[in-house]
């Protein structure tokens, strides 16, 4: 099989030029740390916190009625005054300069619908103080913080102090405190979600920091605007701005927010973009996949956020589509068949990877959701789809298809194609799964109903290993 047969899928050339530039690499500034902020975190838990017996002894002090605190069990104790359970499964411990903060997620006994954290941290009188951070979160904001991906927090946070609080060597006066976001930038020195992945860095961290109200500003009570802090908190940072402690939102393992994996990606958008499945079962059609050219349909994402399909068909007697990737990064996804022909592969080519990660460039680079992006063939084989398993891969690898090494990353990504005679279609689609985890991309096949998907990944005996989507 040789590697003019495979379907060349055509992207506009100003595509290339924008990428080319927008892509371009940034040195890290630190060579083995994801930010640059002077915020250092740590996961705790039950028995590491108790060791800090200062911090310890203000949670022993909240429970006013009850100075001896009902122990369930190691992990989780009960503040009687205030009717919540803390969770020290899953604590974060932040310092920063001389102060630290632990963060804990608490569980009311009567569900309020809020995320409720309470935080003891370290003042500069050497003592420690609690409040609690009740977040409002949407439903998007739940599920971007279980797959720690949180951009923004839009609704404000409420602070409540609890116990004796006080303010540096004053007591809490009367204006109380507001807690605001902040970012964190990632170890390349962004705050963009984007930026940040262009390097492989981790992305920017939703930070929050406690401040007291200014009696002559006004009420407090909520949150404030988002601000970016690179080197956060620095000599230059008044000490107030931070010492009434910094944190970061905590989900609790028992929160049943569903962590995004691609099994339930691929689902979901299988299942919730209109039409989508139609034009599959359409592509499906024999007429369809004996047609001598590809039929294709690229996925726009509209003024009111609604996907819709839009035709677009290779020309007869060719074996491509040309798809022009909008710059606005509307297009989250792309739906095409391959037609039924010795010389056509069963699934995905590496100009259809190409094709996938201009796709996902464009979004990423407009500030788009990367969670519905895939490219989905139909072909003699089945109904297949690309999804992103590993962004910081996609991010690096991804970015040299643009470049000189397009050549040497097609030649490797067909080679165990090109090399083998008498070749199978399993034998391609095992080929075509190993090329594309080398980008961070893992490959799905859709059961013959599209009611679920399964996983195909190749193990040691070069075997094709077919796991459900559950």
């Amino acid at each position: 099989m040789k590697k003019s047969i495979l379907k060349k899928l055509v992207l506009i050339s100003c595509f290339l030029a924008i990428l080319l530039t927008s892509c371009e690499k940034e040195p890290l500034e630190e060579e083995n740390a994801n930010y640059i902020s002077n915020i250092k975190k740590t996961k705790v838990n039950f028995a590491d916190f108790k060791e800090n017996k200062k911090a310890f002894d203000v949670f022993k002090n909240l429970n006013l009625t009850d100075t001896k605190p009902n122990i369930k069990n190691l992990n989780v104790q009960n503040a009687t005054s205030y009717n919540f359970e803390i969770n020290f499964n899953d604590g974060t411990h932040l310092s920063y300069h001389n102060l630290e903060s632990y963060t804990f997620p608490i569980r009311r006994v009567i569900d309020n619908g809020l995320l409720e954290n309470i935080v003891i941290s370290k003042h500069t009188d050497g003592k420690y103080y609690a409040k609690l951070l009740k977040y409002n979160l949407t439903s998007q904001e739940n599920i971007d913080l279980a797959n720690d991906e949180l951009k923004n927090i839009l609704n404000p946070i409420v602070t409540e102090v609890l116990g004796e609080y006080s303010f540096g060597n004053q007591t809490q006066s009367n204006c109380g405190f507001e807690t605001h976001t902040i970012i964190t930038p990632c170890a390349n020195g962004h705050t963009s979600v984007s930026q940040c992945q262009l390097t492989g860095a981790a992305a920017p961290r939703i930070r929050t920091v406690t401040v007291a109200i200014d009696c002559t500003g006004g009420e407090g009570g909520g949150g404030g605007g988002v601000y970016n802090t690179p080197n956060f908190p620095n000599e230059t940072t008044p000490i107030e701005y931070y010492e009434n402690g910094l944190s970061e939102p905590v989900l609790s393992t028992e929160n049943p927010v569903t962590l995004r994996t691609p099994c339930i990606k691929v689902k979901s958008i299988t299942n919730t973009t209109p039409n989508l499945k139609n034009k599959i079962a359409e592509l499906k059609t024999p007429q369809v996949l004996t047609l001598n050219y590809e039929k294709g349909f690229n996925l726009v994402d509209n003024a009111q956020n609604e996907t819709e399909l839009t035709q677009n068909d290779g020309n007869p007697n060719t074996t491509f589509i040309t798809v022009i990737v909008p710059e606005d990064g509307s297009m989250p996804a792309f739906l095409h068949s391959h037609f039924n022909r010795p010389d056509m592969l069963p699934t995905f080519t590496f100009e259809d990877l190409m094709t996938f990660n201009a796709i996902y460039q464009w979004r990423k680079y407009r500030g788009k959701s990367l969670d519905n992006l895939t490219l989905m063939v139909v072909t003699r084989a089945g109904v297949f789809a690309m999804m992103i398993e590993n962004n910081p891969i996609f991010d690096t690898t991804g970015s040299n298809l643009w470049t000189d090494q397009t050549v040497n990353l097609r030649d490797n990504f067909n080679k165990g194609i090109l090399e083998k005679t008498n070749l199978t279609d399993d034998d391609v689609i095992i080929e075509v799964t190993k090329g594309l985890a080398n980008f961070g991309i893992g490959l799905y096949q859709a059961n013959s109903d599209l009611s679920s998907w399964n996983k195909l990944t190749v193990n040691a005996n070069n075997e094709k290993i077919t796991t459900p989507c559950n």
